[in-house]
């Protein structure tokens, strides 16, 4: 079994993979919805996505890894969603440069949420197995709708909420670079998660289940499936981003997943300027 080195190249790698899938999105996103106008902007190496005013994918990835820091980068990336009136927001890897978050906390950002990021290096030939009782459906674009209810509904309880995370999912199963899955259990879909692929690298995010379906292995099979799907297309690594110490850690831990090294979100409001 291959161990996975922990190295601020690989970090950088990652993080350049996650910022390329958010600017991916963003230029689906556009061409199905031209009323958002999403864009993403490369910035002092990093990427600046904005995907409308209340989605969780209006945030930056991939700073901190040039050569010298120069906090001029940070006026550009403000500006950036200043002209959008958004909050600044952006994932900051913990092995990037430290003056990046030090620059941050001084321009007054607030920490928003820590996360894992975990990988798999697939080279290893482990390969994670389901029972039979899951069964689990690659869904095309056609069924892109009946995808996006049902990964929101497994998300949030509350139908209002659910309903405003329907366009979300259901861009990605319109991306070029992805496949999204459904799973059954005794005929009823109960489940869904994403995969993306940049390179050598396989995402996978947005992963649930419906609540009263919760522990009887859909999880399982879904990171299975999604495994083997990157292994099929020749993907080096796996890397799935959590909450620390949830669940849905324990989860992909158990499939041979390992923290790789974590990330904060800063934000900072946007205050329009007084006239």
């Amino acid at each position: 079994m291959l161990t996975l080195h922990v190295t601020r190249q690989l970090a950088r790698k990652i993080e350049e993979a996650e910022g390329r899938n958010h600017s991916i999105f963003t230029q689906t996103l556009d061409l199905l919805n031209t009323e958002v106008q999403a864009c993403c902007s490369r910035i002092g190496g990093g990427y600046a996505a904005y995907a409308g005013l209340d989605s969780p994918l209006t945030q930056a990835f991939g700073f901190g890894f040039q050569k010298s820091f120069d906090e001029r980068v940070l006026d550009e990336f403000e500006a950036f969603y200043a002209e959008r009136d958004v909050a600044a927001t952006i994932e900051v890897c913990h092995l990037a440069d430290l003056q990046l978050a030090q620059a941050l906390v001084a321009r007054g950002y607030q920490i928003a949420e820590v996360s894992n990021v975990l990988a798999l290096d697939l080279r290893s030939g482990l390969s994670a197995t389901t029972d039979d009782e899951t069964v689990v459906s690659e869904c095309r674009q056609e069924g892109a709708y009946r995808f996006a209810r049902l990964v929101s509904k497994g998300f949030f309880e509350d139908d209002e909420m659910a309903t405003q995370f329907h366009e979300l999912f259901a861009v990605f199963c319109h991306q070029p670079n992805s496949a999204c899955f459904t799973a059954a259990l005794d005929g009823e879909w109960v489940g869904g998660g994403a995969v993306f692929f940049v390179d050598e690298i396989a995402i996978l995010a947005s992963a649930s289940t419906l609540l009263k379906h919760r522990g009887r292995g859909v999880q399982k099979a879904l990171i299975s499936v999604r495994v083997k799907e990157a292994q099929d297309r020749h993907c080096d690594l796996a890397v799935v981003v959590t909450e620390p110490g949830t669940i849905s850690q324990h989860n992909v831990e158990k499939l041979g997943f390992r923290v790789l090294y974590a990330r904060t979100k800063f934000m900072k409001k946007h205050e329009p300027e007084s006239s």
